[in-house]
């Protein structure tokens, strides 16, 4: 007699969606930041996904306006460059 079908929804239930950082190609600048103490780089236009969520990122917001941390959960969040220096924008709804 076979062993019953694994369920595969309890085992996609269980596993998070990833988190992903994008980099506007917009704004023309590569961005650096802290992400659960790694450092990466972006450039203009590249996306980093991210399996480890909640996850943890910092940066600078340049110009000397000093630096941000954010608790990340699951989506896409863009950086964006403005007068106000770096932002990161959470998915929209």
């Amino acid at each position: 007699q076979e062993p019953p079908a694994a369920d595969s929804s309890a085992v996609d239930a269980a596993t998070p969606e990833p988190v992903n950082l994008h980099n506007k190609l917009e704004n023309q600048y590569s961005v650096s930041f802290v992400l659960n103490g790694r450092v990466v780089t972006l450039r203009p236009g590249e996306v980093h996904r991210v399996a480890e969520v909640p996850a943890t990122v910092s940066f600078d917001l340049g110009g000397g306006r000093g630096s941000v941390t954010k608790q990340l959960t699951t989506g896409t969040y863009d950086f964006s460059l403005n007068p106000g220096g770096w932002d990161l924008q959470p998915p929209l709804p």
